[in-house]
C-alpha cells in the first residue's frame, strides 16, 4: 500500500490507500479515530482538519464510508438515506471534542450548547461552499459534499464500484 502524508499548517492528517478498493484510510491530525473516504473527498478532509486546527477542537469520527446493507445503523437516529454519501466515501459522521466537552448529536443540533471551539468549527463548515453540514436536514453529526445531488451520475458509478470492491471494510465505517 502507498502511504501519502498530507501536511496542513504543520499538522498532518495521514492518508493511506486501501488496495483494490478505491478508498483512502485517514487518521491523525485533528481527527480522533480512523475513517475511509474516496479520493474525491480528500480535499474536504484536509479542509475539515484545518478548520478543527483553527478552532482548537478535535473531530471524533463515528462513521465514514459504509456498506449499504439497507438497514438502520446501530446507534443511529434513523435509517440512512437511500443515496447516502457514506456509500461512496464522500461523508463523515462525527462528534466534536473541545477540551473536556464532547459535543454529540443533541449538542450539535442546538447551538446554545456550543462551546467557542464548536461554534467556530460549525461556522467554518457552513461557510465552506464545498461542504454541507447535516444540521440543515436534522443530522448534525454529518458532513458531506452533496455528490449525490450535484454529480448524480458520478455518484452512481462510485456506488457500483465501491459497494462491489470494498467488502473488507466494516458496515458502520
Amino acid at each position: 500500500m502507498i502511504l501519502v502524508v498530507i501536511v496542513l499548517l504543520a499538522i498532518s492528517c495521514n492518508v493511506q490507500s486501501a488496495g483494490n478498493c478505491d478508498l483512502l484510510k485517514f487518521w491523525g491530525g485533528f481527527f480522533e479515530g480512523v475513517g475511509y473516504i474516496h479520493p474525491g473527498f480528500k480535499g474536504a478532509i484536509i479542509n475539515i482538519n484545518g478548520y478543527a486546527q483553527q478552532c482548537r477542537i478535535k473531530v471524533v469520527l463515528t462513521s465514514s464510508f459504509r456498506k449499504d446493507n439497507g438497514k438502520k445503523l446501530e446507534g443511529a437516529k434513523y435509517k440512512p438515506a437511500s443515496r447516502s454519501n457514506h456509500f461512496v466515501g464522500h461523508a463523515i459522521d462525527m462528534n466534536l471534542r473541545d477540551g473536556n466537552l464532547l459535543c454529540k448529536w443533541a449538542c450539535l443540533l442546538n447551538n446554545k450548547y456550543h462551546s467557542k471551539g464548536v461554534k467556530c468549527f460549525t461556522q467554518k463548515i457552513m461557510q465552506d461552499a464545498g461542504l454541507r453540514w447535516g444540521v440543515v436536514f436534522k443530522d448534525p453529526v454529518h458532513i458531506d459534499d452533496a455528490i449525490n445531488i450535484k454529480k448524480s451520475e458520478e455518484y452512481d458509478g462510485l456506488y457500483q464500484s465501491l459497494q462491489a470492491n470494498c467488502n473488507f471494510l466494516p458496515v458502520s465505517g
